[in-house]
């Protein structure tokens, strides 16, 4: 899979050259929200992240990077997020069922969240992600 240099920013903002030499800039909104722009400003990509309860990581709600798919850019993003604000990083499962949070798997995301678990940079799935105190119910893969 390609793979994405980061060229210069702070911990605000990073500027990365994806594996087609274009350079995009990297935004961490929030705690929850990282946008990726390219040079001009123009909205590419966003990933979106939901703290879990007791300190137990993040999990991604949406994420996208347009047309620039397959050039280092969501990798990148989660690297970014995780030298920030640690983690782990958790997916919802990929078990075909639309979720009222956003967070089902579409498109190429099952492939891309399997390559993120092989690289070690997706902890693992969960299946529930409520505000209570019973068990989490993660699957570290």
């Amino acid at each position: 899979m390609a793979t994405a240099e980061f060229v210069r920013g702070e911990d605000n903002y990073r500027i990365y050259r994806n594996s087609d030499g274009l350079l995009f800039k990297m935004i961490l909104e929030t705690e929850d929200e990282l946008l990726i722009q390219d040079m001009k400003g123009v909205q590419i990509g966003e990933f979106e992240f939901q703290e879990l309860d007791y300190g137990n990581g993040y999990k991604i709600m949406r994420m996208y990077t347009n047309e620039y798919k397959k050039t280092g850019l969501g990798s990148a993003a989660l690297l970014y997020f995780l030298d920030i604000y640690g983690g782990p990083l958790y997916t919802s499962a990929h078990d075909g069922l639309t979720l009222d949070d956003g967070s089902h798997l579409t498109e190429d995301a099952p492939s891309f969240v399997m390559h993120m678990q092989a690289k070690k940079i997706i902890s693992g799935s969960s299946d529930r992600f409520e505000d209570d105190d019973s068990e989490h119910g993660f699957l570290d893969l």
